[in-house]
């Protein structure tokens, strides 16, 4: 579960690279082993162990841009709060 609070940029992984959960792009650690990271796979709801799933191009520019140290704030909750009744009986319906 990614946590919420202020960090900084405290180690930077170019290119691809694997870890215990899957390979991951251009990763900026930014606590513990929790990193933003590209990804070819980035779901629209809660699907990771805490990391920050990105689109490649995103991750390549935002690679770029952040060095060691430099801030970054997660805000929100960490997982919405569902809806009643909004199981798995209720995927797929609008």
């Amino acid at each position: 579960m990614t946590p919420v609070g202020d960090f900084r940029v405290t180690q930077r992984a170019p290119g691809w690279t694997t870890g215990p959960l899957g390979t991951m792009f251009d990763s900026l650690y930014f606590v513990g082993g929790i990193a933003m990271h590209g990804s070819t796979k980035v779901s629209l709801r809660p699907a990771s162990h805490g990391c920050v799933r990105l689109p490649l191009e995103t991750s390549k520019r935002l690679y770029e841009l952040a060095k060691i140290g430099d801030p970054v704030y997660v805000r929100g909750e960490p997982f919405p709060k569902r809806r009643a009744g909004a199981g798995k009986a209720g995927r797929g319906r609008r």
